[in-house]
Parts: C-alpha cells; sequence; structure tokens
C-alpha cells in the first residue's frame, strides 16, 4: 500500500468501518448461536470450539500478523459477543494483579466480570449455587497463587473440569523510570525464589518480601524501586518493563484448570481427568493402569494427594488422553473402577493448542 499521509489515513478509515461492520454481522450470528444453545440447553462457552477458531486463522494468517496479538483479538472479540447475549461472570483463585487474574483476562476477555478468592471450598460452592459461570484454578502447587492442592472440592460439590489455560511468561522485571538504578526490590517470595538465577545480576539490591504481586508493583511506583511481578502491572501502576521474564526456565508456563457445573462436549482432540482410590490389596494400581493400557489409552499423567478429610487415605488424580465418551475410554474407566476402592471422573475437556 502506497500513497500519501492523507491518502493512507482516507484507507486506514474506510477499513475500520469495514472492521466494524463485519464485527457487528459476527456478534449477531454468535447471538443467534447462543439462543439455540440456551433452547437446547447448551453451554455457551465450547472451549473446543474456541481453539478450533483459533487455529484455523493462525494457520490461515502464516505469521502475517503478530499470532500472540491475534490470538488476544480474536478473544476479546468472542468475549464481547458472549457478553451481547448473556454477561459471564468468571471467578478465580488467588488475588488481583497475580497470575490467576491475568489468566482469567486472557482467557475470557475484558468483557467478563472477574471475583477473586482465597480458598477452593468457597469458590467451589459459589460455583456450585450458580453465583460464578466459571472458575479458573493454577493447577501447579507452590506459586503465588493458592493452587487446587487437593482434590475433595471435587468429590463434595459436583464440579466438572471444563477447560485448560495454558499462560505463557513469568515474573517480569519492573521499575519506576525515575533514570536512578534502584537500590531494593518488592516481591512475592514465591517470585524471589523462582528469579534467584537473574537476580544475581542486579547486584547489591534490597530485597523485600510482600504479600502479592499488586503489593510489589505498588511499591515500586511509590519508592522508585524494582518489582518482580506479572508485565500486565507495569501498565496500570507506571512502570517501565525492564526485562520480560526473570524466571529461572527460559520460556515459563503456568496451567491453569476451568471448572464448570457441566461437562465440557467432546472436541476431538481432549484428555480425561479422574481420581481413584485404590482398593487395599496389592498391584490393584498396577490392574487400574493396565485397564487404560490393554486399550492403548495413553496414561498422560499420575499424581499422588492425600485425602484433607480421611487421614491416611490416598488420592491418585490422572490424566488420560481422549473423551470419556470415546469407546476405549469409557471401557477403560468400567475397569478401573472395578479394581479401584472409588474412582470419579472430574471431566474431560479440549486440551490447548
Amino acid at each position: 500500500m502506497s500513497g500519501s499521509l492523507d491518502d493512507l489515513r482516507a484507507a486506514i478509515n474506510a477499513l475500520d468501518r469495514r472492521l466494524l461492520e463485519v464485527l457487528i454481522e459476527r456478534a449477531a450470528a454468535a447471538r443467534a448461536i447462543g439462543r439455540l444453545k440456551s433452547r437446547e440447553a447448551r453451554a455457551v462457552f465450547d472451549p473446543g470450539r474456541e481453539r478450533e477458531v483459533l487455529e484455523r486463522l493462525l494457520a490461515e494468517n502464516r505469521g502475517r500478523f503478530p499470532p500472540e496479538a491475534l490470538t488476544a483479538v480474536v478473544r476479546e472479540i468472542v468475549s464481547a459477543s458472549r457478553a451481547l447475549e448473556s454477561p459471564m461472570t468468571v471467578g478465580y483463585l488467588g488475588r488481583g494483579g497475580g497470575f490467576a487474574a491475568w489468566a482469567a483476562r486472557r482467557r475470557f476477555g475484558s468483557a467478563c466480570a472477574l471475583l477473586p478468592f482465597d480458598r477452593p471450598g468457597e469458590l467451589f460452592r459459589k460455583l456450585a449455587a450458580g453465583h460464578l459461570d466459571y472458575a479458573i484454578v493454577l493447577r501447579e502447587v507452590g506459586d503465588e497463587d493458592p493452587a487446587l492442592d487437593a482434590f475433595d472440592p471435587f468429590l463434595d460439590h459436583g464440579i466438572s473440569l471444563f477447560g485448560e489455560y495454558l499462560l505463557h511468561g513469568g515474573y517480569a522485571l519492573l521499575a519506576a523510570g525515575t533514570g536512578e538504578a534502584p537500590t531494593s526490590l518488592f516481591a512475592h517470595p514465591s517470585a524471589l525464589a523462582r528469579c534467584h538465577h537473574a537476580l544475581a545480576a542486579l547486584g547489591p539490591v534490597a530485597r523485600v518480601a510482600v504479600a502479592d504481586s499488586e503489593t510489589a508493583a505498588q511499591r515500586a511506583a511509590a519508592e522508585g524501586a524494582y518489582a518482580l511481578a506479572p508485565a500486565p502491572l507495569a501498565g496500570i501502576h507506571g512502570l517501565d518493563v525492564l526485562r520480560e521474564t526473570m524466571e529461572n526456565v527460559a520460556a515459563p508456563v503456568r496451567r491453569f484448570l476451568i471448572l464448570a457445573r457441566t461437562p465440557a462436549p467432546r472436541s476431538g482432540r481432549d484428555r480425561t481427568a479422574l481420581v481413584v482410590v485404590l482398593a487395599d490389596r496389592p498391584g490393584s494400581l498396577q490392574e487400574i493402569l493396565l485397564a487404560f493400557a490393554t486399550r492403548k489409552v495413553n496414561v498422560a499423567w499420575v499424581e499422588i494427594r492425600e485425602s484433607r478429610g480421611r487421614p491416611w487415605e490416598h488420592t491418585f488424580f490422572l490424566e488420560v488422553d481422549g473423551h470419556r465418551d470415546d469407546p476405549p475410554v469409557q471401557e477403560a474407566l468400567q475397569e478401573a473402577g472395578e479394581a479401584a476402592s472409588h474412582l470419579q471422573v472430574l471431566g474431560s475437556y479440549p486440551l490447548e493448542s
């Protein structure tokens, strides 16, 4: 595209008008789909369908528009279209300014209302009672935001695992643009632990532990200091991003689970999560794993957790490839259930790209 500045601006104005008309047409189509889903009692939010849309657009894009920006734009359009039909409320486990809040906003878009929770039990109760449409929780233990460190809430409230979200990016180095090198740094203790290699290069800087990343950014802005915090907090508090990630791993990724009251529809590329309490006899774990192995169902993850409500009883958390409605998975679950003291499927959900 070439021409004078006025010609190029006129072209952009025309493109913006076309873009607006297309957005309005898309929103109308989304509302029509929403009405059909409502009549059929189907969930408005379909992560498998959204994954399909994103993958198709990213393939057609072929890198001409920044892929991360394209993903963000599409999710905002989808979020705004959903809100026109039915505003969505999403709860997250953590504090404002942390990674859980960042993940919720990235995944569900700015058109939804976000509510923070400190305790898993309260979050599950609100979701089960219908006060929330969805919830998002950190999968891994040991970060700033509370994680889902026990599976009792699933068993107690009948909540379904509905999806996952992979948040790329970690603690960034933020600073107030005062022109002088800061002499102190504010961060949550988990940030200090995750970033200790890079922090060594800062030299003699006083490290001050604070309650959360929001507080770290606030203190850095007020006192002309460094902060370790998610990069989006820089724009909120008028800080500069000096380094995108300070974490000990080169490309940090945090995995979040999306929770709902209803199961997710099959997408064609799914994973099923379940909890198992072993029968008190030799070889019971082997029997359960063989139920999947003999049907060529991949066991992607095995984890053991202690049950909070039943001392000395341990719960195994398994994730297997496939949807619970796929015949091989169905058969494996049936056989594994017969070999276990207790087996409960937490949900089948579409894998993220």
